[in-house]
């Protein structure tokens, strides 16, 4: 088949060159020739044909048609003379109306056919044709050639407005023409060419054709062109399938299989074009192909037994144009019987003429009520001959529905098989032959089979298999069983050939298998992933990225599972709306009865991405501190300072505030020291300088923000508030450091000669000493010293004092364990 379309893209691409060299020769030519004595008009050197009058028209190609013959016998085939008379005839004749208006082999085998007639027919005198005079008096629009419907008509609008032409209309219908006058013998002296056009190399028309109705499909322009275009499809579909069926089967073959093949894709080709002429918007996608070859088989077995209108009264695009109703879509009924062609007036096809979607429906009906009579004798028939294709394809529908394949059945690897079966395996019954229900039966069966086959060895190797590659050879069986259903239905489809209600059951419930084995895999490849990625190190088994994958993984899986069910039910027709709202009823009623497992799935995702703690964490919550253990679908774990379990809803944890104190960098230590009010200026000076000295030497205390400060008068105290930050996040560290800090402010505070102030009164009595005045003038000097020295460290101390201080304690403090171990490492 691709080399068809190659070769056939080849030629068509000759054809085009040739068209081009037509149009450069004539640009290159169209001055000699008009100098030529043969030109129709001289005194216009850029006009190749005279088409001011119907005379004109036709003096013009007959001599333009003269000068071709010459030229192609002179010259042995294309010349530049050629060319120019090919140029002049096609300004002669209106293509508008001409399938494949812009082709130039389509033109020439038109003008040729024009030719041919002429060669054949008596023409009226010179002086019976209006010429210029008549035309001067103003009541010449349109002249036909007496004895035929041949005419030139005046265009009215458009380039060639003022120009006589063959009518649209008698261009479009040359070939018709031609076949009723091709048995007619030549007049005396006739010059025919078009036979030896066509066999020169290059002048594929056929192929052409075949091509430009491959990529431009059915003209839908009118009832007329839909029925014409129809019969034409099919008829042609015909004679390939039976030509190349009978020269298969010649002894010996006349054709290779490659060629019967070829064949029945051309003819196959054509019949999916007639298939174009039927509304088919009620037919599932899934079945449109078979319908509609089956209806345009139908349809033509119907047109074969009745007798057609004449041409003439089946309306083309004039006729439609001037009894079409503003808002009223168009349509035509062939004469008794039900059979309409419509005007679509919504989808992809709006504006176009097809055979109804009730005619569709109706076709199996009506044909088993005409099945009985005999096929139309295209003789004696008025109208008959005015179609383009209208004989009989007799038994082409019974060939399609009994025979293996499709329209070539010796093509088929089962055509030779079933010529040699008996004939009781021949008989139909509901539609289908003996061995086409033999054939579905044991398809069935082997589909069946190996479907279950790849099932119990994929399990038998999951079990052997470790995670996740036990998972992923799972998701291997159902989809091998979709593939092998599938290949089953185009089995039955396309070899076996089943037609009708059969087959549309069959193909039914094949899809629908199909559709839950491939629901099935795509629930399985999900869980594979969820599997491989918690495979991996990352993952911990119970965690909450754990849990999040795989239901996750589970709510994607069940999406397009969904999704894919939903579009595949669609395209056999279930209408997808009902269903669709079913779902979500069902799902609200689902979604209000799980409300909160809902709201803690969707809290625990929450706590997933946005991570205020994880495992592992101490955090504070409520009027609750703990270490959270873990973070699943429904709950947090958190393992409190007695050592209980706390299990606490997502939603609700969510909700709570949290503190983390994991996420600290360093822990705040801030405490307040009251004094006794005995306490001196200096002293407290005193004692302020060295707890703050003290704070800057501590290695494990940050030096910003550090603040030691008289904060104020207390009811029995002088309050000094210390607030700085321990270098760790580690609590245990926290606390030692704390520890050794306020041992040290202690240590301070008496070295000082004051004392902490207690919130009590106090009685002083002959025996008390007070306060230490030798320490208490010490450090008075030592501030008043500091004073002199303009070294008094208020409000901050100095830089350098600070940094000679940085680190000079012993921390862990000697003579400890901690100082032990670290100097015995």
């Amino acid at each position: 088949m691709i080399m068809t379309m190659l070769r056939a893209f080849v030629r068509m691409a000759a054809a085009a060159a040739i068209g081009a060299v037509v149009l450069c020769g004539f640009v290159e030519n169209r001055t000699a020739y008009a100098q030529s004595e043969s030109s129709t008009d001289a005194s216009n050197p850029l006009r190749l044909a005279d088409t001011s009058s119907p005379r004109d028209t036709l003096m013009s190609f007959l001599t333009l048609s003269h000068e071709l013959v010459v030229a192609w016998r002179r010259d042995e085939g294309f010349s530049d003379d050629v060319y120019v008379a090919l140029r002049g005839l096609q300004e002669t004749l209106d293509f508008s109306a001409t399938a494949y208006v812009n082709s130039s082999l389509e033109q020439t085998q038109r003008i040729l056919m024009l030719h041919e007639i002429f060669d054949r027919i008596e023409l009226p005198p010179l002086d019976e044709v209006p010429g210029d005079a008549e035309v001067a008096a103003g009541d010449v629009e349109v002249w036909t050639i007496p004895g035929t419907r041949i005419r030139i008509r005046l265009e009215t609008e458009g380039a060639r407005a003022g120009d006589y032409l063959f009518s649209a209309r008698t261009t479009g219908t040359l070939e018709l023409y031609y076949r009723q006058v091709k048995d007619l013998p030549y007049k005396p002296g006739a010059q025919p060419l078009l036979e030896d056009w066509l066999s020169s190399p290059g002048q594929d028309v056929v192929l052409i054709r075949e091509l430009n109705e491959r990529l431009v499909g059915i003209d839908a322009s009118s009832p007329r062109a839909t029925l014409e275009e129809f019969l034409l499809s099919v008829n042609g579909a015909y004679r390939i399938a039976t030509e190349a069926e009978a020269a298969l089967n010649m002894s010996p073959p006349a054709i290779s299989i490659a060629e019967a093949q070829d064949a029945n894709d051309r003819a196959s080709d054509l019949m999916l074009r007639a298939g174009t002429a039927f509304d088919l918007s009620d037919v599932p996608e899934a079945r449109r192909y078979d319908t509609a070859v089956e209806s345009a088989l139908l349809l033509k077995e119907i047109l074969d037994r009745v007798i057609l209108p004449p041409i003439e009264s089946v309306p083309d695009s004039s006729m439609v144009a001037a009894g079409a109703q503003e808002g009223v879509p168009y349509q035509w009924r062939l004469p008794d019987l039900s059979i309409e062609i419509v005007q679509i007036t919504e989808g992809d096809r709006t504006g176009e003429f097809l055979f109804s979607a009730e005619t569709v429906t109706g076709l199996s009906d009506a044909f088993n009520a005409l099945s009985d009579l005999p096929y139309r004798r295209e003789q004696g028939l008025r109208g008959v001959w005015e179609y383009l294709s209208i004989e009989p394809s007799p038994g082409f529908h019974e060939a399609y529905i009994s025979t293996p394949g499709q329209f070539v059945p010796s093509a088929n690897f089962l055509g030779r098989l079933v010529g040699s079966l008996p004939d009781s395996l021949m008989v139909l019954h509901l539609g289908q032959t003996r061995w086409q229900w033999l054939g579905l039966m044991l398809t069935t069966v082997f589909a069946g089979l190996i479907c279950s086959l790849s099932f119990r060895a994929a399990s038998a190797v999951s079990r052997k298999a470790r995670t996740p590659i036990s998972n992923w050879v799972l998701v291997v069986a159902p989809i091998v069983s979709a593939l092998i259903v599938g290949a089953a239905e185009r089995f039955l489809d396309e070899d076996l050939n089943l037609t009708g209600d059969v087959l549309a059951v069959a193909l039914t419930t094949g899809r629908l298998i199909t559709l839950f084995l491939f629901g099935w895999s795509v629930w399985r490849f999900c869980m594979a992933l969820a599997a491989t990625a918690l495979s991996t190190s990352r993952f911990s088994k119970g965690s909450v990225d754990a849990s999040l994958v795989q239901v996750l993984a589970g709510l994607t899986a069940i999406v397009a599972a969904t999704a894919i069910i939903i579009t595949g039910l669609r395209d056999l027709g279930v209408d997808a709306i009902p269903l669709l709202g079913g779902l979500g009823v069902g799902g609200l009623a689902v979604a209000l009865a799980m409300r909160p497992t809902m709201e803690n799935l969707i809290s625990g995702i929450i706590l997933f991405t946005d991570k205020p703690v994880r495992e592992g964490d101490f955090c504070s919550f409520g009027d609750m501190m703990g270490t959270v253990e873990n973070i699943g679908v429904r709950s947090v774990r958190v393992r409190a300072l007695d050592r209980t379990v706390i299990s606490i809803p997502n939603a609700m944890f969510a909700n709570m505030e949290l503190i983390n104190w994991a996420m600290c960098d360093t822990m705040q230590i801030s405490t307040t020291i009251r004094l006794r009010y005995e306490t001196s200026d200096d002293q407290l000076r005193h004692v302020l300088v060295r707890i703050r000295e003290m704070l800057h030497a501590h290695p494990k205390i940050g030096k910003e923000p550090l603040r030691v400060r008289f904060a104020g008068y207390g009811d029995s105290s002088l309050n000094i508030d210390v607030m700085t930050y321990a270098l760790t996040n580690d609590w245990n560290d926290f606390f030692a450091i704390r520890e050794d800090v306020y041992l040290r402010i202690k240590e301070i505070i008496t070295a000082s000669g004051t004392d902490f102030a207690l919130p009590s009164q106090t009685l002083y009595f002959g025996k008390d000493q007070g306060l230490d005045e030798v320490r208490s003038e010490a450090d008075e000097q030592e501030v008043a010293a500091l004073r002199a020295s303009g070294n008094l460290p208020f409000p901050h101390g100095s830089a350098d004092r600070i940094e000679e201080l940085d680190g000079t304690l012993d921390y862990p403090p000697l003579g400890s364990v901690d100082a032990r171990s670290a100097s015995d490492s």
